[in-house]
């Protein structure tokens, strides 16, 4: 922009907002440029064919330097499937899900919040399948307080959280490794996973804290709709560099699927069971610490889930919300009124009899006395048990 009085003849020169305050000093040459810095470094076409290929954190599943997110219904086995995935990582040299390679140990940081009395049990669980030495050990640090991505001003925001871990940790410490965060609902208080402009918002938090803390793949727990699908706005789909899903079968096993990805690494899905290893603990009690068996065989490209397999996770769904102990069951007919995509009476009660027979659900039922037709009649709830979240 030219300022008033500059003759004509003089080069007009574009000034940033530093120069404009004084901050930087402006001095054209004789082509009309300046001697600012450039903010956005330019490449040719050659720089960018010379560019090596895009490295995996585990290969044919996960690369490096990727923003993800794994999602799903709750105690589905998310959080299990991110700390054997963590595991994997420090220790090297090793293979995820009994399939995808991991050549290189990373450190891994996992912040999972407060509140998740659980825990330390799926930390049992993971000790007790992978024998973990000294050295891997030190490359996992954990945080139970979640970096907030939306309030600028919260004392918890990620680039506070950054800061610390810097001073901590040194820049080099998690370059090239593995940050999880469980879950983003958690890591956005104030703000809506619906609304465009908020997730906006988390996601370019989440990519300035990439940056500063040397380009490690961010990954992000969330949750599922009713539908099965993301919850939230499509705006997370559009900016994530991969997503993947973790489900639970009727028959009781486990699923991880990669259902979105913007590069060539392949679809895939691998199957798990949930096992757990007995312990007491100071008085003599018994409880049981949880860890994943994969199941081995070939990979296979994704497809769309059956309607029925939808159905079957939207009642989980509406159950766990509606229905969370005995005295709230709900006939299938009271169901149905928050049952979406056009489901017909049987397939919902067929459905609900699956989960009800199921041993593996925590989808319960109970024979007793409809108040509306005077008759027995089947009532469904969730069994909320605190020791089965995952």
């Amino acid at each position: 922009m030219a300022f008033e009085g500059t003759p004509e003849n003089q080069p007009k020169v574009h000034l940033s907002a530093d120069a404009l305050l004084g901050h930087a000093a402006v001095t054209p040459d004789a082509s009309g440029s300046t001697s600012l810095p450039f903010i956005f470094e330019e490449f040719s076409f050659s720089q960018i064919l010379s560019e090596p290929a895009k490295p995996a954190l585990v290969k044919g599943l996960l690369g490096k330097h990727e923003i993800t997110c794994l999602y799903g219904a709750p105690k589905n086995g998310k959080s299990l499937v991110v700390l054997d995935l963590a595991a994997a990582l420090i220790r090297g040299d090793t293979t995820f899900a009994e399939r995808f390679t991991v050549k290189d140990p990373v450190n891994v940081v996992y912040a999972y919040g407060e509140g998740q009395s659980g825990m330390p049990n799926r930390f049992r669980g993971l000790n007790a399948k992978w024998q973990f030495t000294t050295a891997e050990l030190a490359r996992f640090k954990a945080y139970k307080k979640v970096p907030q991505l939306f309030r600028a001003e919260s004392p918890y925001h990620i680039k506070i959280w950054t800061d610390e871990f810097l001073r901590r940790n040194g820049e080099d410490w998690l370059a090239g490794g593995l940050l999880v965060i469980d879950t983003y609902r958690r890591a956005m208080v104030g703000g809506s996973e619906n609304d465009q402009k908020d997730t906006s918002i988390t996601m370019e938090a989440l990519q300035e804290a990439q940056e500063r803390l040397g380009f490690p793949t961010i990954l992000v727990l969330h949750h599922a709709n009713r539908r099965g699908e993301i919850s939230g706005s499509t705006n997370i789909l559009s900016t994530v560099d991969s997503c993947f899903e973790v489900r639970r079968e009727v028959q009781g096993e486990g699923v991880l699927s990669l259902e979105e990805a913007k590069d060539d690494i392949s679809g895939a899905q691998v199957s798990f069971k949930i096992r757990n290893e007995p312990w007491l603990d100071a008085n003599g009690e018994e409880h049981n610490a949880p860890y994943l068996e994969w199941a081995k065989f070939s990979a296979v490209q994704t497809t769309p889930r059956t309607k029925q397999q939808a159905l079957v996770s939207q009642l989980v769904d509406i159950l766990q919300n509606h229905c969370g102990s005995e005295d709230q069951a709900l006939t299938v007919g009271e169901i149905m009124q928050y049952v979406e995509g056009g489901h017909a009476k049987p397939k919902v009660s067929d459905a609900l009899k699956q989960l009800r027979e199921n041993p593996h659900s925590l989808v319960k039922g109970v024979h007793k006395p409809d108040k509306t037709q005077n008759k027995a009649a089947w009532h469904y709830y969730f069994e909320d048990a605190e020791d089965e979240q995952l």
